[in-house]
C-alpha cells in the first residue's frame, strides 16, 4: 500500500472482467488490460451510497494524478490507458463504469526508459498529497497559476508531437517564471524568461542562451514558423537529433519545476497567488535561490536521459 486506500501494482489482480465487459472492450483491449505493467488501484471505504458519484469523480481524480507524479520522475509513461471501475455493495465487487479512449502518456522515442522503482513511488506519493491539495482549491483563485501551469504540463506529455510538447513544457514554465509582470515587448519578455529561467538552473551564458532557445521554438511552434533557423545543435549531438534533444530538456525542466513546487510547502505557498508570485520574484536572487534549492544541469540531465533516435519532421 501506497498511501491509505492506493496500491500500486504489476497485476490487475483482483479485477477479474467478465465476459460482458470483455465483449464490450473487445479481446484487444481486454487482453491488453489483463497484461498491464502498472497498475493503480484507488479505494474508498463508505456507507453513504449517496455519495457515490462524488467519491467515483475524487478517485478517478487521484489516480490520475499518481500517474502524472510518476511521468514528473520521468518513469510510468503507458501506451494506453483503461479506467476500470467498481464497487463492493453487499460484499461482492460490481465492475463498473469502465471507461476507455483516455489519452495516454506515451513513453518519448528519444527518452531512455525508467523503470518505475520504490523510491520513485515514495516520490510520487509526497507528489500526490501536494497535488491534491493544489487541486483541491479548483476553481478558486488559490494555486490558480501552478494548477494552469500543470495543465499545460499535462498537455505535453500527453502529446504524440514532441514540437507541440515542448511548446506546452516551455509554457507550463513560463506560467511560474511569469514572464510577462512588466513588460509589453516580445524581445523584452524573453529577456524576462531568460533572466527569471535562470533562477533555476543557475546563471550562466550557456543556460542563458539555452532559455532563449527555449522561448525562441516555443515562439515558432505557437506561430506556425519554421523551426530550424531558430535551432541551434547542442554540442555533441547531431543536427538531426538536435530538436529531439531540446524537447526533453524542456520537459526535464518544467517537470523539475513542478516538482520541487509539489515537493516543497514553503515553495507551494509562496506561489499561492497572484500577489505571492510576483513577491517570489520581487525577492533577492539569493533568497528565491534558497527556497528553490539546488540548480538544475538541464545539459547533464537531458544527457543521461536522452536516447538515440530517427530524425523527427519538423515545420
Amino acid at each position: 500500500m501506497l498511501l491509505p486506500g492506493l496500491t500500486v501494482g504489476d497485476s490487475t489482480a483482483p479485477i477479474d472482467l467478465d465476459n460482458t465487459w470483455k465483449t464490450w472492450l473487445g479481446t484487444i483491449q481486454a487482453d491488453s488490460f489483463e497484461r498491464s505493467s502498472l497498475v493503480i488501484i484507488a479505494q474508498h471505504y463508505s456507507s453513504d451510497a449517496g455519495a457515490s458519484e462524488p467519491v467515483r469523480l475524487n478517485i478517478e481524480r487521484r489516480t490520475r494524478l499518481l500517474h502524472y507524479a510518476l511521468i514528473l520522475g520521468g518513469c510510468g509513461y503507458n501506451s494506453s490507458v483503461l479506467m476500470v471501475g467498481g464497487n463492493t455493495s453487499n460484499g461482492h465487487l460490481h465492475i463498473g463504469p469502465i471507461t476507455h479512449g483516455l489519452t495516454p502518456c506515451q513513453h518519448p522515442q528519444y527518452r531512455k526508459y525508467k523503470r518505475v522503482s520504490n523510491s520513485q513511488l515514495k516520490r510520487a506519493a509526497a507528489i500526490l498529497v501536494s497535488l491534491e491539495h493544489v487541486y483541491d482549491h479548483q476553481p478558486g483563485f488559490d494555486y490558480r497559476r501552478i494548477r494552469k501551469g500543470f495543465n499545460s504540463w499535462i498537455q505535453g506529455v500527453e502529446s504524440t508531437d514532441p514540437a507541440q510538447a515542448l511548446h506546452s513544457f516551455v509554457r507550463a514554465a513560463e506560467a511560474i517564471i511569469r514572464p510577462t509582470t512588466t513588460t509589453r515587448t516580445r524581445r523584452a519578455i524573453t529577456g524576462t524568461f531568460q533572466t527569471r529561467g535562470q533562477t533555476f538552473t543557475g546563471r550562466s551564458k550557456q543556460n542563458e542562451r539555452l532559455l532563449q532557445q527555449f522561448y525562441n521554438l516555443r515562439s515558432c511552434i505557437e506561430h506556425v514558423k519554421n523551426i530550424l533557423p531558430e535551432l541551434h545543435k547542442p554540442k555533441g549531438v547531431s543536427r538531426d537529433e538536435a530538436f529531439s534533444f531540446r524537447a526533453l530538456q524542456a520537459e526535464i525542466f518544467a517537470s523539475t519545476i513542478y516538482s520541487r513546487i509539489f515537493l516543497n510547502d514553503a515553495l507551494r505557498e509562496q506561489l499561492r497567488t497572484e500577489t505571492r508570485v510576483e513577491g517570489f520574484w520581487r525577492r533577492s536572487e539569493a533568497n528565491r535561490r534558497n527556497l528553490w534549492g539546488k540548480s538544475v544541469d538541464l545539459s547533464a540531465a537531458a544527457r543521461r536521459e536522452f536516447n538515440s533516435t530517427a530524425p523527427l519532421d519538423l515545420l
